[in-house]
């Protein structure tokens, strides 16, 4: 009976070195976190979200009639101009202006410092970010990504094209609110706090576009510069790549792993835009052309141009 007692002390002692060698502990400062802490929570979440847009909302629209989300796509836009705004200024100022933490190879910070403190409760505007709200708005209007009404005739999947930069970002947004509770939850959120401002300073010119090109087609052929808008993306997946393989080797164990994961994600991200770059700025790429209809009944056709 000792001896069994002890080999089960063992093996939990091995499990336990084990999972400490991968993941830091938990950070008690967030105990407590609406869908921090126990991953059970933020997956059901995911999964449902999943369901939604995969499953049950593509079956609800099938026969259904489009909603007009016109205005609803503008405010969201607008919101999202603002709130991103508003992060990277917060963030950017406590985190950087200050002296706080270092730019470029910060390591956690597990202390209750006041300017800390803040920057934890930044955060919590930061997850409610993360979800992915506006993919939703897509399966209840088809052809939304296109921001114009598109009926549902086989232009809609080649209409997604004319964006740039949104059909890319479309697959991850799940990966992309767990990234966030991962940091949270172990402690990671200073060493991210330059990709939150980079990133965020990025979606303000962004969602700034979106807004724009939801204005209609009279406003989206003067936007000009949204090829820019996405080599800008790609610069920044490139610095954040850079940074993270520093970290991987800088901060050692067991932080390495968090950085470990912003490096993949941003490996994907970047091979996801670098395609999308490619595909609709370096070979033929499409546009829409309206072909006729009044106002209350406009119809679109996709014409394909040589890029230049």
């Amino acid at each position: 009976m000792f001896i069994n007692s002890v080999c089960v002390c063992f093996l939990r002692m091995n499990v336990k070195d084990s999972y400490s060698w991968i993941l830091p502990d938990r950070d008690p400062r967030v105990e407590g976190w609406v869908l921090i802490g126990s991953p059970v929570a933020v997956t059901t979440v995911l999964a449902c979200y999943a369901y939604f847009v995969k499953i049950w909302g593509p079956r609800m629209m099938k026969n259904a009639k489009p909603f007009e989300l016109r205005k609803t796509i503008l405010c969201y836009n607008a919101a999202m101009v603002l709130a991103n705004l508003a992060i990277a200024t917060r963030v950017g100022y406590y985190a950087f202006v200050t002296g706080h933490y270092d730019l470029f190879l910060q390591g956690p910070d597990l202390s209750t410092r006041p300017t800390t403190m803040i920057l934890l409760q930044v955060l919590r505007a930061i997850r409610c970010r993360k979800f992915p709200i506006a993919p939703m708005g897509f399966v209840v209007v088809p052809g939304a990504a296109a921001i114009v009404r598109v009926h549902r005739d086989g232009v809609f999947r080649a209409a997604q094209e004319v964006q740039p930069s949104e059909r890319p970002a479309r697959l991850p947004p799940r990966v992309r609110v767990f990234c966030t509770y991962f940091y949270i939850t172990y402690g990671g959120f200073s060493i991210a706090c330059f990709e939150t401002v980079f990133n965020s300073s990025v979606h303000v010119i962004m969602y700034a576009y979106y807004f724009l090109a939801a204005l209609g087609p009279e406003v989206q052929r003067h936007l000009w510069w949204k090829r820019y808008l996405t080599r800008l993306q790609l610069v920044q997946f490139i610095v954040m790549i850079v940074r993270n393989v520093c970290l991987v080797f800088t901060l050692g164990v067991p932080y390495f792993s968090l950085p470990l994961f912003m490096l993949s994600q941003c490996l994907i991200f970047f091979i996801q835009f670098l395609s999308f770059y490619i595909r609709s700025y370096k070979s033929n790429a499409v546009r829409l052309v309206k072909c006729g209809g009044s106002s209350q009944d406009e119809h679109w056709k996709v014409e394909r141009v040589k890029a230049q």
